[in-house]
């Protein structure tokens, strides 16, 4: 999501973060993802020596800190914040991340946009990136050479932001002044985006003789994995054709892309219930897509690798699961009288019991998408 969406989730314990949502529970301690968390599920055990971690932010300080290779040149400079173990620890991360080229200019963004990196205690979460304290947090909990995944990850979301935000077209961009098709399609292109682009830093750490990233996007993401070795080989890893083919693959995984979208619509929901005035809806993805997946959809060198905007509007991208179609209608039903928002209507809807999946490592073989009817917003 962009910059604005903090519109969207100023309201109540709805905040924004990372690839786009995540819901912090009103506890004192532990936040908890709902939505948008990348690699969630995908790493879910830990070592008992990692269990032992515990972030003491008593002894937090932010410092400024260098990204170094092994030769020891120094790519660029970046903020941590933790203890002094801690910043020894994410420097580990750091440097190791400057053995991939898409490594390097990830950091370099991340410096150039001035985000920190730190350690977050979350649950069932790898990391995460903060839009409203321009902050990737990753979950101590983890190896240093998961996280090294996760922080490109995390540091491409903050390049997004950055980049959608000199967009200039204010708080249309994921917002409450915004639709439910058009914050659905913006939330999914950027985690798109960010796997792909952790699927060539993973690629090229593998190539550098370090598997264990490359392994772990593989048990993840198969189908993102899998793309971008496919079209690397054939095409070449550096080719924008790569990149688009591998972005677009995040779309096959349907359980995944799902859970998406049913975040987003409790959240939506959330906002819509605390909203006492009419809903005049905008669909400024449909008038501004093509800059939208310009911004978001970058290079190493920051060139666009996608700018045709219909790309995420189409039966591959733009559907929805049955039962989360249906909520979705459920929703609309719910605040017709006022606070109407038909853009589900610019949706697939996907019925699940005729889709299949051939295994773990394809996506999904044969979909049926029915298109429902037009209906005017």
């Amino acid at each position: 999501m962009s910059k604005s969406v903090s519109d969207f989730f100023d309201k109540g314990s709805v905040k924004k973060f990372k690839s786009g949502i995540k819901s912090f529970l009103d506890s004192s301690a532990t936040k908890v993802a709902t939505a948008s968390i990348v690699l969630a599920t995908a790493f879910s055990s830990c070592t008992p020596e990692q269990m032992m971690h515990v972030v003491d932010h008593a002894f937090d300080k932010q410092t400024t800190e260098y990204a170094i290779t092994e030769k020891g040149d120094t790519i660029c400079s970046y903020q941590a914040i933790g203890s002094k173990s801690d910043r020894e620890r994410i420097a580990k991360i750091v440097n190791a991340a400057t053995k991939s080229e898409t490594g390097c200019a990830i950091l370099k963004g991340i410096s150039q946009n001035n985000a920190t990196i730190s350690f977050e205690e979350a649950s069932d979460c790898t990391g995460f990136y903060d839009q409203e304290t321009n902050s990737i947090c990753l979950n101590p909990y983890y190896t240093n050479a998961r996280l090294e995944s996760n922080l490109i990850h995390e540091g491409k979301h903050s390049i997004q932001y950055a980049n959608l935000s000199a967009l200039n077209l204010g708080t249309d961009i994921q917002n409450t002044n915004n639709t439910f098709f058009s914050n659905t399609l913006v939330n999914r292109v950027m985690e798109a985006d960010a796997c792909a682009t952790q699927a060539k830093f993973c690629y090229e750490m593998n190539e550098a003789g370090i598997k264990e990233p490359m392994n772990e996007m593989s048990r993840a993401h198969p189908s993102v994995m899998k793309s971008f070795i496919e079209s690397a080989e054939k095409l070449g890893k550096d080719n924008k054709e790569t990149l688009k083919q591998t972005m677009l693959s995040w779309y096959d995984d349907v359980g995944y892309v799902a859970s998406y979208d049913n975040s987003m619509l409790d959240l939506y929901y959330n906002e819509m219930s605390s909203s006492n005035s009419n809903v005049d809806k905008n669909d400024i993805f449909s008038k501004e897509a093509n800059k939208v997946i310009s911004s978001i959809c970058t290079q190493n060198d920051g060139k666009a690798y996608a700018t045709d905007g219909n790309l995420l509007k189409t039966s591959k991208t733009a559907y929805l699961v049955d039962y989360v179609y249906d909520r979705a209608e459920r929703v609309e039903t719910i605040f017709r009288d006022n606070k109407t928002d038909l853009s589900i209507y610019n949706m697939y809807r996907m019925d699940t019991d005729t889709y299949k999946i051939q295994n773990s490592v394809n996506a999904v073989k044969t979909v049926n998408l029915t298109k429902s009817i037009q209906r005017s917003l």
